[in-house]
């Protein structure tokens, strides 16, 4: 039997958040539609009975478990459950201040996404980048070692990964051909 997870789910409800029309305020044979498809979704998914509700711009599913919200405005897409909040936007300039000073900035390229997570256990942030040189990651793998945190990584010709940690910390970074995707996170 599939376990039903918030987590886990967080990707598939995405994409039926891009799809769902949920401008009105009132209920239309669209949204009641897209309802439905979302439901038989996750059920066939997650073998558990889950009810949808579309309403003023905010996706509410419901399960044995508890709820889920998922809330899209002004370029920013939000989902909260019980155990926490995650949000992506796209409308990023830079690092993220609220990432601690002790982690190096990844200043190899430019930021285009941001995915910030408030979970039980900690704090993350994951920033995707374009227009990132070839040599980005044994700058920023040099970066971490002189910050103090311990860091393994793979290289390639046009990128590479890098997996490090230090204490509560781990920061994770991959990409190639001019793009990269850096992770971070925070234990409490």
């Amino acid at each position: 039997m599939k376990k039903f997870t918030f987590i886990s789910l967080a990707g598939t409800l995405l994409v039926f958040l891009a799809i769902s029309v949920m401008t009105t305020s009132c209920k239309s044979k669209r949204e009641e539609n897209a309802e439905r498809r979302i439901e038989r979704a996750i059920e066939d998914a997650t073998d558990e009975k889950v009810d949808v509700d579309i309403e003023d711009g905010e996706i509410t599913i419901k399960t044995e478990e508890g709820d889920m919200d998922i809330i899209g405005k002004d370029g920013e897409m939000t989902i909260k459950t019980k155990d926490g909040e995650i949000t992506a936007t796209d409308d990023v300039e830079s690092w993220p201040e609220e990432i601690p000073d002790e982690i190096p900035e990844f200043t190899y390229g430019d930021i285009i996404l941001l995915t910030t997570s408030n979970v039980d256990g900690g704090h993350g942030w994951t920033m995707v980048f374009e227009n990132v040189p070839d040599e980005a990651f044994d700058k920023y793998k040099k970066e971490l070692k002189e910050k103090g945190f311990e860091a393994f990584s793979v290289s390639l010709p046009n990128g590479g990964s890098i997996n490090a940690e230090k204490g509560k910390i781990h920061v994770a970074a991959m990409g190639g051909e001019g793009n990269a995707s850096v992770s971070v996170q925070v234990e409490e």
